[in-house]
This record gives C-alpha cells, sequence and structure tokens, in this order.
C-alpha cells in the first residue's frame, strides 16, 4: 500500500514539474511564434484590401 502511494506521490511531482516546464516554455514560445506570425498576417491582410 505505501509503495503505491509513494509511486502516486512522484507521478504527481513528476506531472507538476512537467505542467511547470509546460507553463515556461509557453511564456517563452508563444510571444516568439507571435511576434513571427503577427508581421506576415498584417502584411497578408494589407495585400488582400
Amino acid at each position: 500500500m505505501f509503495y503505491i502511494f509513494f509511486l502516486q506521490k512522484n507521478f504527481f511531482l513528476n506531472l507538476m514539474k512537467v505542467t511547470r516546464i509546460i507553463s515556461v516554455c509557453n511564456l517563452y514560445v508563444t510571444p516568439s511564434l507571435y511576434l513571427c506570425f503577427r508581421p506576415s498576417t498584417v502584411y497578408f491582410s494589407r495585400s488582400y484590401k
């Protein structure tokens, strides 16, 4: 029983680590993606008009 609890605890700790890493990655990746795609969308919207 204790072993299962230990595994669950480990699993939750790993899950927390993974979610933290993902959130940090989102903080860095999303603005850079936005900066990459934003000029192109502006360009396309201007060229369509």
